[in-house]
């Protein structure tokens, strides 16, 4: 009896966990986020940037986090693109102001098909509050 509540008891911490340890393979990045950033993108070993589309008012920053294997970044559209990031990069992290409202795809010229967009909004187009 004793050794079976052990393992009754072994078996709930264990599932207990799982959650934990499962959130924590997607949530943990290999750098640090950068604070000052309006939106970060995750350029992935899976070879996809997540989120593939993100918000930000004219004049904040956007992060491309680069993990695993090379990436780069390629603006394709919008009203005035910011730089683009030619190099192929990795384990690091760049960030990018977008200055001006519009809709800016862009993708990875590494990997064929791995694109994202970011959708920039006036300022004055937020409504004052907290973002979620």
């Amino acid at each position: 009896m004793a050794n079976q509540r052990i393992r009754i008891h072994s078996m709930a911490l264990l599932l207990g966990a799982l959650p934990a340890a499962a959130g924590c393979a997607n949530d943990s990045p290999t750098m640090a986020d950068d604070p000052g950033a309006a939106a970060q993108v995750v350029a992935s070993a899976q070879i996809q940037f997540e989120p593939p589309e993100v918000e930000v008012r004219a004049g904040e920053t956007v992060t491309w986090r680069f993990e695993g294997v090379p990436h780069n970044v390629f603006f394709l559209s919008g009203p005035q693109p910011p730089g683009d990031i030619p190099d192929p990069t990795q384990n690091t992290s760049v960030s990018r102001t977008f200055t001006t409202a519009g809709a800016y795809d862009y993708e990875c010229r590494i990997h064929p098909g791995m694109t994202g967009r970011v959708i920039v909004a006036e300022e004055s187009a937020w409504e004052i509050g907290p973002r979620y």
